[in-house]
């Protein structure tokens, strides 16, 4: 882990719009949305650009590995009660849950350093509290991604696809974490930018969807910007979700 300090920082964006097109992006297509695409980066609160004084804590380096995670599913994870709470337990209960989505194949012994995905909200928190630690807060993320100066992506505000593994690498899968060196954050952090999206604690919507951040490898680069939201139902699982870890700072 790495000790992000307290501070007041920029969080958010005024127009994600125009910074997107600002980036080369100028096919920015509304897909299915019913609503504008500014309307749409509203509604996930991202917009506006605001000043927030952030505690100190502490936060994983990098995204929680396949490694990791077989540890805690070799250890019981999935059928200690304790660790779950009354939603997460009863699904895993009903559906027989007891490892990550097959798909994310976290078992193979040469995909031990990536990321694990395919875990939901539920599945990323009880890790955490196995481990004694607790998913990020969403502003705490943006921090530990974006430092204090309102930079659009880990590295700068520049687009770099060099950088990260986004849609544009065309690698159609995750990669090893800290394989990027060049898009590390300067609190010190790999991967917040691409390879998968990460849960935080928050909820995004008031139907309690599951606050992520980071954009992954099958998204383009601007989902892949430090001030950008997206949600998904608390119990989802994709290979493209995975999710960090953070701590307290007793005294922060």
């Amino acid at each position: 882990m790495v000790f992000v300090p307290a501070a007041e920082c920029i969080i958010g964006e005024d127009n994600p719009c125009e910074v997107i097109r600002g980036l080369g992006w100028n096919d920015l297509e509304e897909g299915e949305l019913s609503i504008s695409r500014r309307e749409w980066f509203a509604k996930q609160h991202e917009t506006p650009r605001r000043r927030m004084f952030i505690p100190g804590f502490y936060i994983d380096v990098f995204p929680v590995t396949n490694e990791e995670y077989i540890r805690f599913v070799d250890d019981g994870g999935y059928h200690r009660q304790e660790l779950w709470d009354e939603e997460g337990w009863m699904y895993i209960r009903q559906y027989g849950i007891a490892s990550p989505d097959s798909r994310g194949n976290c078992r193979d012994p040469e995909r031990g350093r990536r990321p694990v995905c395919g875990v939901n909200w539920y599945e990323a928190s009880a890790y955490a509290g196995w481990v004694g630690k607790r998913l990020p807060t969403s502003y705490e993320w943006e921090r530990a991604a974006r430092g204090t100066d309102g930079r659009t992506f880990p590295w700068g505000n520049y687009w770099d696809a060099s950088r990260l593994n986004s849609y544009e690498r065309g690698l159609c899968d995750t990669t090893p974490v800290g394989s990027f060196e060049s898009g590390i954050s300067l609190c010190g952090c790999h991967d917040m930018s691409g390879n998968v999206n990460e849960w935080t604690v928050d909820l995004l919507f008031d139907d309690e969807r599951g606050l992520m951040r980071g954009g992954t490898w099958s998204t383009r680069g601007w989902h892949c910007r430090c001030s950008h939201r997206c949600g998904s139902g608390k119990l989802h699982r994709n290979p493209t979700i995975g999710f960090r870890c953070a701590k307290d700072a007793v005294g922060s």
